[in-house]
């Protein structure tokens, strides 16, 4: 008697190991603690910490290109940052400005790292004709200055480090673990593979234009400009309105940032009752140069794009609401978490050329 072949099963279903994201997620709800321990010592002056996860499939619409994905964590001070590091950095800026150590009202250090890619995320090959495989770890530091009243400016000095495999790692886990159009096959192409320092000088001038000057108000209008140097050269202007009570009168934009309405000056920046306040964000930059599409000053750069082929106007728009209500509905009434989308025109001329969307969740609290 014959025998039949025995019918072809699906290959049993890979069970996700415990990888990095992992780390992530815990040092999160390890935040979200810390935050209800803290929120006794919520008074104005106070520094803050802010912990950020910025992710393109929390957009609508949602991709899984470009600017894929950013996590960061933020510490700022009343007057100095605390780690030797940060306080190294302070002092070259301050240097640089000419500033005497009492010139700032706040500073900040933060750690992150910020990762794009292409839109077949599934091919092995370098795509010649799209945007390449990025990979960011940096550090940084910056203070903000008060001019007067109604203007201040802030400056930041930022350290980082493309070409590793920090954004591989972390996007594959997430892969295996969340919906997706499948694993991530090309960082091998990614601009500076092997390693390639880096750095960004910030400088952005802000004034109040509009609205209550100190105190809660309804809303509150500030426009600015500034500019970067190092692995982005450009210069941008920025329009934020703030809808809803808030006690904030500092607030900056930054060109690659969502966290609009965090205030990371340190001013304590509680919503009083149930208020749920919002910002509309519009930005417009013009880039000179890009080393995350041009290439990497060392490392090895399979893919660039040439200056003719990026566009010189880059124009940004968000949008956020400040969700602290929930946290409050869950017994912490201290921490702030926020919300936001952000949208970015194209920046290629190509056939890839594209606008790109993004989402990001923010949680901070005093301490």
């Amino acid at each position: 008697m014959r025998t039949l072949p025995a019918p072809d099963r699906p290959p049993p279903r890979r069970r996700a190991a415990f990888r990095p994201w992992a780390a992530w997620v815990l040092c999160w709800a390890l935040g979200v603690g810390m935050a209800g321990a803290a929120h006794a010592a919520d008074a104005p002056g106070g520094g803050r910490w802010i912990v950020s996860f910025e992710n393109d499939t929390m957009s609508h619409p949602s991709s899984d290109r470009d600017y894929t994905m950013g996590l960061s964590v933020s510490r700022s001070y009343a007057g100095a940052p605390k780690p030797p590091w940060a306080r190294t950095l302070l002092a070259a800026l301050q240097g640089l400005h000419g500033d005497d150590a009492g010139g700032a009202v706040a500073s900040w250090w933060e750690a992150g790292t910020r990762n794009f890619t292409p839109k077949n995320i599934k091919r092995k090959t370098p795509i010649p004709d799209d945007r390449p495989y990025a990979s960011l770890l940096y550090v940084s530091a910056g203070y903000v200055r008060q001019q007067s009243a109604d203007s201040w400016v802030e400056t930041e000095l930022q350290l980082g480090l493309l070409g590793t495999n920090a954004g591989k790692i972390v996007q594959t886990d997430l892969h295996h673990v969340f919906p997706s159009p499948g694993l991530p096959e090309g960082w091998d192409h990614q601009i500076g593979a092997g390693g390639s320092a880096t750095f960004l000088y910030h400088l952005g001038a802000n004034r109040l234009l509009t609205g209550a000057r100190g105190g809660p108000a309804k809303y509150r209008l500030t426009g600015g400009a500034g500019t970067e140097l190092g692995y982005y050269v450009r210069a941008f202007a920025h329009l934020t309105l703030h809808l809803g009570d808030t006690r904030t009168t500092r607030r900056a934009w930054r060109p690659d940032a969502s966290s609009l309405d965090l205030n990371r000056y340190g001013v304590a920046a509680a919503v009083p009752g149930d208020a749920a306040p919002v910002w509309i964000a519009y930005g417009v930059s013009a880039f000179a140069y890009n080393e995350l599409l041009q290439g990497a000053w060392s490392g090895t750069n399979d893919v660039t794009i040439a200056h003719s082929d990026m566009e010189t106007w880059v124009h940004q728009a968000s949008i956020g609401i400040d969700l602290s209500f929930v946290l409050r509905f869950l017994g912490l009434p201290g921490p702030r978490l926020v919300y936001s989308e952000q949208w970015r025109s194209q920046q290629l001329k190509t056939l890839h050329g594209r606008s790109q969307y993004w989402g990001g969740l923010y949680l901070s609290w005093v301490s």
